[in-house]
Formats: structure tokens, sequence, C-alpha cells
């Protein structure tokens, strides 16, 4: 396992998110790329709860995250933990499942919730162990998108904040063309107000609260 503590947000807005240091409580998996890297902080910024939260980035990506548990759960003394991943071109039903088969295989028992279309919680159990697996998917639904990515949410927020709507096909090529300025000035409103955080990211924070 890779393990990526990001540090962008403390060195780029001189804001403390993440620490090293104490007991981890639960746990976050980054099934995705740099971008998450830099947003999830931003949540657990805002949530700014009393537990310990480790961030981990699998080397496999999404779907494959999946494969840790067996390494994460019999040896880290964690009953929560969060994966966070892009729906892609995937149908919602389509992830379930890959999921669901890829626990089975493992041969944990589970039981689900599905709290909205985009997040849903399994009630695990491997072995003796006990433990939640909380599946945030990124993507917003409404915006006409051939795949929908985190970049999805970061695009609303600019979209808000320069009042001008955009046509694209490809969030994460529109966010990428974006002006380096114009990113850091995204980043800088959601760390600022909880609520445009909120608006703009509903399922991670409704999931990564259940981490408390």
């Amino acid at each position: 396992m890779k393990k990526k503590l990001s540090k962008l947000i403390s060195k780029n807005f001189k804001s403390s998110v993440l620490s090293e240091e104490g007991d981890i409580d639960s746990i976050i998996m980054l099934g995705d790329g740099d971008r998450d890297d830099l947003v999830i902080p931003l949540v657990c910024h805002h949530l700014n709860g009393e537990k310990t939260v480790g961030i981990v980035k699998p080397v496999n990506p999404r779907i494959g995250a999946i494969n840790e548990l067996m390494t994460i759960v019999p040896i880290l003394k964690i009953n929560k933990i969060a994966l966070v991943m892009d729906q892609e071109e995937d149908e919602l039903n389509r992830i379930y499942r890959q999921i669901e088969r890829k626990l089975r295989k493992m041969n944990v028992k589970f039981e689900k919730e599905v709290v909205d279309g985009r997040l849903v919680r399994y009630f695990c159990k491997l072995g003796p162990r006990e433990f939640e697996l909380i599946l945030i998917i990124s993507g917003i639904d409404e915006m006409p998108l051939n795949t929908h990515k985190i970049e999805d949410h970061l695009l609303k927020a600019f979209s808000m904040h320069s009042k001008t709507e955009y046509e694209y096909k490809d969030s994460k090529k529109a966010w990428e063309d974006l002006d380096k300025s114009a990113q850091r000035e995204v980043l800088r409103k959601l760390r600022d107000s909880k609520s445009l955080c909120l608006d703009i990211l509903p399922q991670h924070f409704s999931g990564l609260r259940l981490l408390e």
C-alpha cells in the first residue's frame, strides 16, 4: 500500500488540515487522482471533528482499492473506512455490483444501506472483525457530461464563482485547461466557505461525517 498524506492544502493555503501524529480512528482511501488529494482535505477541514483520520492512496485505483481491505482490516484497529472514487462512465449500479463482487470474493459478509445514489454504507464482517465501508462516488448528475469525476464539483464551484456557465464534455480536461490562478482561487473559496463547500460536495460531507 502506498501511503500519501497530502500537505498541499497546508503548504499552499497556510491552513493546517492533516496531521501525521496520533492514533488513527478511521481511514479515507482515495481511489483516484491528485485532485482528490486537494478536495478531501478541504472537506475534512470544515468537518473539524475530534477523530484522527488517516488518508491513504492505494496503488490500485477506484474499485481496485477494495483489495487493500485485506491489509487494513486485520492489522489496524479501526472500524470505519471511507472509499472516495470517481464514477467515470460507469452506471452507479454497476459500481455497486463490482464492489460487492470483490467483497464476496474476499469472504466479507455485508449488509448494504443506500443513503443516496452516490453514498452507500456497507456493514461488513471479515472473520471476527466488524467494520463499516462507506462508499462515496464523486460526480454531479445534472452536469451533462460523458463521464463524472471529482472535477465536476470543482467546475461547478468555478462556474458559481465566475457567474458563468460553460459547455464541456470532459470535466477533468476543462479543469486542467483553467489557469492555475483560477484553480487556486476556486480552492481558496472552498477552503474559506463551509456553506459553499457543502453545496458543491454534498455526498463527500455526508459520507465523511459518518466517520465521526
